[in-house]
């Protein structure tokens, strides 16, 4: 029993050296102070959705005084700042940061007259680079942003493949008809890159047969969809009958981008010679 209580007291002894000479909290490792681009590392200013943009910045650690994150823009496409874009907030080179706060942004407004118009297929490239400062370094991971301004979004017929069940129609000045389901599918891009063709059934909801449409973007800002004349593989009053885009018609794409695309149209019902008019001006409005 002696024996056993001796070695109880030198155990005791021991544990209590060691949980003695330990503490919980021996060292703390702050992080370095650096600024970076939070979670990010690039996005789009598409003008025809708005022109402004923030591009989100923060910092690894809070303070009490007022501080500075700096940066840099440079465009390797040419765009000039008070030209093609200004600076919102701070000034250039220089986002202020407010005592206590980790996170701000960097909003950039487009110029829209240098997006729009006879510049609508102009796309500029900023980089946005974090530089050392007596408030920061830049982060060691996320330093660089990437922002591309443009009129509108990427324009690609696949974006458009899909089912439209919000689809109606507005025969003239009668009685809204719908919604129904009208579906696109079979998208193709031609070599130009700026026109292409899809494939969309439904049309009318009322059997007819999937119709091809050509859609061009030439203009980005302003995509065009276009159906030449063909069947419908139905017959009304004795007459087999041909469906076509009415002429001169506001005949529209609205591609998705951070929107959902939308095909607005109108359509001429005809025989085959497309001489015959049955019915024009009826517009369709395919809506997801």
């Amino acid at each position: 029993m002696k024996l056993n209580f001796i070695k109880l007291a030198v155990a005791t002894t021991l544990l209590a050296g060691v949980f003695g000479s330990c503490k919980k909290y021996d060292s703390y490792l702050a992080p370095p102070l650096q600024a970076h681009f939070t979670n990010r590392t690039g996005g789009d200013l598409v003008v025809a959705l708005g022109t402004r943009f923030a591009v989100p910045m923060g910092v690894t650690l809070p303070s009490t005084a007022a501080r500075t994150i700096s940066y840099t823009i440079t465009s390797p496409t040419g765009a000039v700042a008070g030209t093609h874009y200004n600076i919102a907030t701070g000034t250039a080179n220089a986002l202020p940061l407010a005592p206590n706060r980790v996170i701000d942004s960097l909003v950039i407004n487009a110029v829209p007259a240098q997006y729009t118009g006879a510049n609508a297929a102009r796309i500029d490239t900023l980089i946005i680079s974090i530089r050392a400062n007596g408030d920061f370094q830049p982060s060691d991971y996320n330093a660089t942003y990437r922002l591309v301004l443009k009129a509108t979004c990427d324009i690609n017929p696949a974006q458009l493949v899909g089912s439209y069940p919000n689809t109606l129609e507005q025969p003239g000045t009668a009685s809204q008809y719908g919604p129904y389901t009208t579906t696109v599918s079979t998208p193709t891009t031609n070599a130009n890159g700026t026109s292409g063709t899809i494939r969309i059934a439904n049309i009318y909801d009322d059997g007819w047969a999937t119709v091809t449409a050509n859609i061009n973007w030439a203009n980005p800002a302003a995509p065009t969809i276009t159906i030449p004349l063909q069947a419908t593989g139905r017959t009304y009053g004795g007459v087999a009958t041909f469906v076509r885009t009415t002429t001169g018609a506001p005949n529209v794409v609205r591609f998705p981008c951070a929107l959902l695309s939308q095909l607005d149209f109108y359509i001429d019902l005809t025989d085959a010679t497309g001489t015959q008019v049955l019915a024009t001006g009826y517009r369709v409005r395919m809506n997801r």
